[in-house]
């Protein structure tokens, strides 16, 4: 078994680099927005600071912290401790995009965000987006007892109106306990019998976990009917990070042949 296991593993870690898509590719960042704008330079910078997936919304910046919200991660309205990383999102008092900056320092007080495009409109151009900051870094400094609005600098008048941070870290979610875990895999392993007809009951109610067979992993295996009385083993490896992802090989023992690593859908 001990050696079963070993050879198990080599291949589950050829199936996932194979794969792809499985598991760095299905977490990786990605900016879809384009160059210069505020949501692009936003984007990028979050991107650096927060965990897998980072920005994952293709709005204006008005919406982010809405957007944020309903993906998981954690907001905030209030400014009395920002965090470096986090997103400071302003909605616009005229019907436009509004505006997105990163908060980059902090100081016992006070904060800075880096952004682009804000500021006085650049009337060369047709869009009344653009301002003449637009593909330009720029800071500004923010008191966290002050007035976090924006003014427009021709007339003084309030343009942005500040709506509250992203913070680049997902929401406290309740994890799945042991038995909860080991629940799913036994689910996943008996939904095979709907891909092979040779599959019956698990044997004896047994389900073997190691939890120590890869840092990233779980392994759980049972072992099932296959033609009664013949019997298989099953194998199912759980993410530790994200139980969602999980995935089950077996041997048919008729032919040889193993069936998997897939991922469980």
């Amino acid at each position: 078994m001990r050696q079963n296991l070993k050879n198990l593993k080599a291949a589950f870690v050829v199936a996932v680099l194979l794969m792809g898509a499985a598991l760095s590719s299905a977490f990786a960042k990605e900016n879809r927005y384009e160059w210069g704008w505020c949501t692009w330079f936003a984007c990028d910078k979050f991107n650096q600071y927060a965990p897998e997936p980072g920005v994952t919304w293709w709005t204006n910046a008005g919406t982010w912290l809405d957007q944020a919200a309903a993906k998981g991660w954690e907001t905030t309205t209030s400014s009395a401790s920002p965090i470096i990383g986090s997103v400071m999102v302003w909605t616009s008092t005229s019907g436009g995009a509004g505006h997105v900056a990163v908060v980059t320092q902090t100081w016992n007080g006070g904060f800075r965000v880096s952004e682009m495009n804000v500021g006085a409109r650049d009337t060369r151009q047709t869009d009344p987006e653009k301002t003449l900051n637009f593909g330009i870094q720029t800071t500004r400094d923010f008191l966290t007892n002050g007035d976090l609005n924006r003014y427009a600098p021709s007339t003084g008048q309030r343009n942005l109106d500040f709506k509250g941070f992203i913070l680049p870290r997902m929401k406290q979610q309740p994890g799945m306990t042991l038995e909860q875990r080991n629940q799913q895999a036994v689910a996943d392993m008996q939904a095979l019998r709907g891909t092979d007809w040779k599959f019956g009951n698990l044997v004896n109610g047994n389900i073997y976990l190691n939890q120590n067979w890869d840092p990233q992993f779980e392994l759980r295996y049972a072992q099932f009917y296959y033609i009664y009385p013949a019997a298989t083993w099953v194998y199912h490896a759980t993410y530790k990070s994200d139980p969602k992802v999980r995935f089950t090989i077996y041997q048919n023992i008729y032919t040889g042949q193993w069936i998997g690593w897939n991922r469980v859908k």
